[in-house]
Formats: C-alpha cells, structure tokens, sequence
C-alpha cells in the first residue's frame, strides 16, 4: 500500500452503509478495495479502486471510483473517474487500467502523455496539465 507525500495510511475503521469498514485508506482515497503497481521506465504507476473520497473531513460515498497516481519518485494522482457504489464496476475498470498501462509501459516510460486519450476514452477526469 502506498501514503501520499505527508499524509499516512490509515487502517481506522469508518462507518459506512454498504461498505466493508475494515478495508485501509490511502488518504484521500478511503475503503481501498483494490491496488495495484506497475513500473514504467524510472516511474511507478499505481492504480487504485476505493469507496470514497475524504475531503478534510467530509466523505464522500458517491465519489468511489478508481485512481491512476504515480508512486514513485514523487506522488501525484493523473487521473479519477467516478464509479459511486458499484464495487465490481470498479474492479473491472481498474484491472482494465492496469492491462493498458502494461501494454503502454515502454511509451509511458517517456511521456504520460499517451494516457490522456485513454483516459479520455474510458470516462476518466485528467489531472494531468
């Protein structure tokens, strides 16, 4: 599991109508049911599934989705997209994430530029400038 830059992971359980409580977050994402990395050149590529969002304090249910962050060397989140409670939706979308960065990781080691007309394609909002 990974902790952004400054903040910590946290395995608290939280209350929640239709959520398995004890799963861990990776704050902001919270009630990560799924994670997984791939290496592309010098940069890791994580891709997250969680059940809700926390904004300062206030969590949001009806922003679970899926995340496409870099690990490593710095941590930033690339892209979300928006899947409110459907935990299988999120697991296929997230398995289809990670098959398309394996399949792109000698293109990604480069730019990540190739994965803003994916993103775009799969209903994802990019964060990349």
């Amino acid at each position: 599991m990974i902790a952004f830059a400054g903040q910590e992971q946290s395995t608290k359980s939280t209350s929640g109508p239709g959520y398995n409580v004890s799963l861990p977050s990776i704050k902001p994402f919270m009630w990560v049911e799924g994670h997984s990395k791939v290496k592309c050149g010098n940069v890791t590529l994580g891709v997250l599934a969680f059940g809700a969002y926390n904004v300062f304090g206030l969590i949001g249910s009806e922003k679970g989705g899926v995340a496409v962050v870099t690990e490593a060397p710095s941590r930033h989140v690339l892209a979300t997209k928006d899947i409110p409670w459907n935990p299988m939706g999120r697991a296929v979308a997230l398995k289809s994430m990670v098959e398309f960065i394996k399949k792109h990781r000698t293109s990604l080691a480069k730019s990540a530029d190739v994965l803003v007309p994916e993103f775009k394609r799969l209903g994802y909002d990019s964060r990349i400038a």
